[in-house]
């Protein structure tokens, strides 16, 4: 029987867990962190499910080959029960930056001020994805940030002042939330390369961590072996690939045919774990040049509706 290790037990390592044990492999999961999950990662408090990590199901429908988002149909799996927009309702606040006041859907913000706002970013973020094909078209041209692009437009349409502009700032700063970037920093050539799925977004009940955690204990239930506080330092393939050598932070080794490492872009991009030989060329320059955003979440929990 083949062997092989999977390092990390979040999204990735599940699928690839559950395609080697399919495949007829020995699997063994190797899990830096205490816990299963990666980075979705649900905790309860008050009876109530947070997600730190990850928590959209990113289109619920079929996408045009008729397939569906794999999450989608994990937490059916499962028996997680998942909310769309539509099924939670619409309406939402606003929080002031000057003064703790809550403003429902815009019912005492200035409905023109907004109006305005949303024009100019529509257009500056047309003009973003109108110089984003001119670039697909033409691989000559230089590349250019899509800050570039976005502010140049908003230069040349209508000045927006007081409210307006503070809406037009809010509207960029929800795209770049986004992407975890800010426009300055993220490629115009490259921008918004998302082939999603139909339908609309939704939540999961009980925590969009609660369906990989129940992935990986899948996989388990099916014969992986897991360890978790096993953070990898090293891989080590032997001469022609036939065998691999996982180090551990605490020295032990595991040893298998082959492995899949599936650890986050930020623990590759900072050199958490070391490859023997080194990685091929254009993976290295891949981990190198793609980059890693941030998103901070916020929990607000209020007494009454």
């Amino acid at each position: 029987m083949p062997t092989a290790i999977v390092v990390g037990a979040g999204a990735a390592g599940a699928a690839a867990a559950h395609a080697l044990l399919d495949g007829g492999a020995s699997v063994v999961l190797l899990e830096a962190r205490g816990r299963t999950g990666g980075r979705t990662h649900t905790e309860v408090h008050d009876n109530v499910a947070w997600d730190l990590g990850g928590s959209w199901i990113e289109g619920c429908g079929e996408d045009e080959h008729g397939e569906m988002n794999p999450m989608t149909l994990l937490a059916g799996a499962y028996g997680v029960p998942i909310a769309t927009k539509s099924d939670r309702g619409g309406g939402g606040v606003v929080i002031g930056r000057d003064r703790a006041k809550l403003e429902r859907s815009g019912e005492n913000a200035s409905r023109a001020s907004l109006s305005a706002a949303r024009r100019a970013h529509r257009a500056a973020m047309a003009a973003v994805h109108a110089a984003k094909a001119a670039l697909e078209a033409d691989a000559s041209l230089p590349d250019m940030p899509v800050g570039d692009v976005y502010d140049e437009a908003m230069a040349a349409g209508k000045p927006l002042t007081g409210r307006a502009a503070a809406w037009a700032a809010h509207l960029r700063e929800y795209d770049e939330g986004y992407w975890g970037a800010p426009f300055a920093t993220l490629s115009t050539r490259h921008y918004d390369l998302e082939d999603g799925y139909s339908g609309g977004h939704a939540f999961a009940y009980g925590g969009y961590g609660s369906v990989v955690v129940r992935h990986v204990a899948a996989a388990v239930a099916k014969g992986a072996s897991l360890t978790l506080n096993a953070p990898v330092m090293k891989v080590a393939a032997a001469a022609g690939g036939a065998a691999v050598t996982v180090t551990l932070a605490d020295g032990r080794e595991f040893a298998a045919d082959g492995a899949v490492v599936t650890a986050p872009l930020g623990v590759l991009k900072g050199g958490g774990v070391a490859f023997e030989p080194p990685l091929p060329a254009a993976a290295a320059a891949a981990v190198r040049r793609l980059g890693v955003g941030q998103f901070n979440k916020v929990v607000v929990q209020f007494e009454e509706r």
